[in-house]
């Protein structure tokens, strides 16, 4: 593409950006002018009948929302941070008020209004039939055993945050506002646990002191997973940076390195570790001098890590019934390999106990054709999406780099190359580690429904969309589908085969 026809292109999009912008302005001084109607009234009708907490949260919550219609990224941004901070969890005044259910709903509907006003098409990708094909088996797995429509809620919640991030996230500047804007409520996650542990709130398991936050996060391995997770994006965004910003994002880090280490999780560590190791293997120059620091973690976490690490054995009961788990999971798929045994039905198999494996969980309750559908999400998740226009406009004849991106040679002889990424290489792994150091801590608990999930599952699906120069279209050749079909089954054999014979070789 030549030089001409790339400023052509970019005065095009401008050209569209703005007539967007002014088809956007009736509607955002609509609502603006609704804010500043509701916003008195709901204070003066409140303040009178009921608690100041509740009645400023709701005045709050009734701004966000009007701001979240108007701005829809900004209302996405909003309802991340309502996933982490919970604050309806956190302040006894806000039990049940279900401000992140309610802001799941007002950002779905935002990106539908702006779609449809904008005459935007959707972004085509094969997650969207699979993770809407996941959600119809969700929910009809519960027909024989009720909480239709619990699964139904659960379920739209799910497919919307995928839907709503593949759709919103289409430039790169808004995929680092989404992921800055993970890291930082991970960071508060991380110092809101390290609070809690030194002012005498952490849990008490046997004498074992282990950091927790509140709501879904009470749980200290369901906290260390989340936090391990915005690690991976913080590391990546480290390296990218230069100055003050790298310091921040080092600090960053450090502060979730502190809230895993105080979680006393031994799944949260074993991620940490796998992260770690993930990312010296990924960014240093030398592969023999990136093992050894592995293996150093490896060695370190179990010689200096929290206390549980040191118990780390089959034979300790923890660790024996997750295994246990597993074997009873698997040996129901064998009995229901279609329809599973439905959502939310393992503790009845498993004396009131959960699976303790997000992938055993999965094909446990949805069977092997939900296990396909949420596989082939996570895979996806991980492979490059194709580029269809990039691969049809690429220049047979490319520039020759400079001298400064050519190769060298070192005294031994070995080719290298300068270690100048781009932003794009830098955010692409930062998602996928994010996302592997997410599933890392899940093989060691149930978080196959929880929103967070999906959120990171999103993320490298975003960072492709948004560096793909405004590409909307990422569906595949029938050939394609069918390659990619055959490897998300033999993902699916192969790892319930590896899940079965863990659980045989280790059960107690």
């Amino acid at each position: 593409m030549s030089v001409v026809d790339v400023h052509g292109a970019a005065e095009e999009n401008a050209g569209h950006d703005r007539t967007i912008g002014r088809q956007a302005w009736p509607r955002n001084i609509a609502l603006i002018l609704l804010a500043c109607v509701l916003a008195p009234l709901a204070i003066a009708y409140g303040f009178g009948n009921h608690d100041e907490v509740q009645v400023v949260a709701v005045i709050i919550g009734v701004v966000c929302t009007i701001f979240g219609l108007t701005y829809p990224f900004c209302g996405l941004i909003i309802f991340v941070a309502l996933l982490y901070v919970r604050p309806e969890e956190t302040i006894p005044a806000l039990n049940g008020m279900h401000f992140t259910l309610i802001f799941s709903l007002v950002a779905s509907i935002s990106v539908v209004v702006q779609k449809l006003l904008d005459r935007e098409a959707p972004v085509k990708l094969a997650v969207n039939g699979l993770i809407v094909c996941f959600a119809g088996i969700l929910v009809l797995s519960t027909v024989r055993h009720g909480g239709f429509g619990a699964a139904l809620l659960d379920a739209s919640k799910l497919v919307a945050l995928v839907l709503i991030i593949c759709n919103l996230v289409r430039t790169p500047a808004r995929f680092r506002a989404l992921s800055t804007a993970v890291v930082v409520v991970t960071v508060y996650l991380a110092l809101f646990s390290v609070v809690h542990y030194y002012t005498g709130l952490a849990y008490n398991r046997g004498g074992v002191l282990q950091a927790t936050a509140t709501g879904i996060f009470g749980d200290p391995n369901d906290l260390s997973a989340t936090i391990v997770a915005g690690l991976g994006l913080a590391l990546c965004r480290a390296v990218a940076e230069k100055g003050i910003g790298r310091a921040l994002w080092v600090i960053s880090a450090a502060l979730m390195v502190w809230g895993v280490y105080l979680t006393n999780s031994r799944g949260g560590i074993l991620a940490l570790v796998g992260t770690l190791a993930a990312f010296a293997l990924i960014y240093s120059r030398s592969r023999w001098v990136a093992m050894v620091l592995v293996v150093a973690l490896g060695a370190g976490a179990i010689k200096f890590g929290p206390s549980r690490m040191k118990e780390l054995d089959t034979q300790e009961e923890s660790a024996n019934s997750r295994f246990r788990f597993w074997h009873i999971g698997t040996a129901n798929f064998i009995s229901n390999p279609l329809t599973g045994i439905g959502y939310g039905q393992f503790p009845e198999i498993n004396n009131g106990m959960t699976a303790h494996n997000s992938f055993v969980l999965c094909y446990t309750e949805l069977g092997f054709p939900g296990y396909l559908c949420w596989m082939g999400c996570l895979y996806y998740s991980f492979r490059g999406l194709r580029r269809k226009a990039a691969s049809a406009t690429t220049n047979p004849d490319p520039p020759r780099p400079q001298a400064s991106q050519r190769r060298t040679r070192v005294p031994n002889g070995r080719a290298y190359r300068p270690p100048g990424r781009s932003t794009e290489w830098h955010d692409s792994v930062g998602s996928r580690l994010a996302l592997g150091g997410f599933l890392m801590a899940a093989f060691w608990i149930s978080r196959t429904y929880v929103p967070v999930l999906y959120l990171l599952m999103s993320l490298p699906l975003a960072q492709q969309i948004a560096y793909s120069g405004g590409q909307s279209d990422f569906g595949l050749t029938p050939a394609e589908q069918w390659r990619d079909a055959c490897i998300i089954v033999g993902l699916c054999i192969v790892s319930i085969l590896f899940i079965w014979l863990l659980a045989e070789r280790l059960m107690g």
